[in-house]
C-alpha cells in the first residue's frame, strides 16, 4: 500500500515535459532558464532621488520587487531560478536627479563589465538584463511605479507605430511596482517586444504581458 502511495506520488512530482512546445509556446519561467543557461539574470534598479523621507519607500520598493519575483519563481515550473536572480540596487548620491541620458551612460559602461569576455569589436548580447534597466525617483516612489528604460536606444518599427507621432522613440514607460515580474522581463528578453508591451510613460505596459 505505502509503496503503491510512494509511486503515485513520485508521478505527481514529475516536472512537466515541454518537449513538444515552440518557444513562444513555453512559459517565462522556463524560457529565462533556458536563454540564460545558469547565468545571472534580473535588472539593474537606480535609485535617483534621495530625500530622508523616501528612504523606506526605497526600502518597501526592493522588498515588494524581491518578494513578488520569489513568489512567482517558487510557484512556476523552475523553482531553482531563484539561485540566478540577481537584481542590483545602485544606491549613489550622484545620481541624484540624473537623466534618463546620464543614467544610459552609466548603465552601458557597467554592461561589458557584467557580461565578460567583453571585445569593443563585437555587439552587446541582446537580452532583457543588459538592453534595460529601472529607474526610481521621488515622483516614480510617490506614485508606487518604476521607470523601465532603455538602456540602448531602439528605433520603432513603422508596424509598431500607432500614429506619425509614434516614430520618435520613447525610451521609457512607468511600471507598477507589483508589476515587476518575471512576465514582463521574459517578454523584453526579445528587445523588438519593447514596442510591444509599451505605452505612454503615464499609462505603463500593455496589461496583457503583466504577471
Amino acid at each position: 500500500m505505502s509503496s503503491l502511495s510512494s509511486s503515485r506520488d513520485t508521478i505527481k512530482k514529475q516536472p512537466p515535459d515541454f518537449s513538444s512546445l515552440q518557444w513562444h509556446e513555453l512559459p517565462p519561467e522556463v524560457r529565462i532558464k533556458d536563454f540564460y543557461g545558469g547565468k545571472k539574470w534580473g535588472w539593474v534598479v537606480y535609485r535617483c532621488s534621495y530625500d530622508k523621507e523616501l528612504d523606506t519607500r526605497w526600502e518597501d520598493l526592493k522588498r515588494r520587487i524581491l518578494e513578488n519575483l520569489r513568489k512567482q519563481v517558487a510557484a512556476s515550473h523552475v523553482p531553482p531560478l531563484i539561485n540566478t536572480m540577481d537584481f542590483i540596487f545602485v544606491e549613489d548620491p550622484a545620481l541624484e536627479g540624473a537623466t534618463n541620458d546620464e543614467l544610459r551612460a552609466r548603465f552601458q559602461a557597467w554592461v561589458p563589465q557584467d557580461c565578460p569576455p567583453w571585445r569593443p569589436e563585437t555587439w552587446r548580447w541582446e537580452n532583457s538584463r543588459h538592453d534595460f534597466f529601472l529607474k526610481v525617483d521621488g515622483d516614480l516612489l510617490h506614485e508606487g511605479n518604476v521607470g523601465l528604460i532603455q538602456g540602448w536606444i531602439l528605433e520603432p518599427r513603422p508596424e509598431d507605430c500607432r500614429d506619425e507621432d509614434d516614430m520618435d522613440p520613447e525610451d521609457w514607460f512607468k511600471v507598477r511596482i507589483d508589476d515587476v515580474g518575471i512576465h514582463l522581463y521574459d517578454e523584453l528578453d526579445t528587445t523588438e517586444n519593447y514596442y510591444h508591451v509599451r505605452s505612454p510613460p503615464e499609462t505603463g505596459p500593455v496589461p496583457l504581458y503583466m504577471y
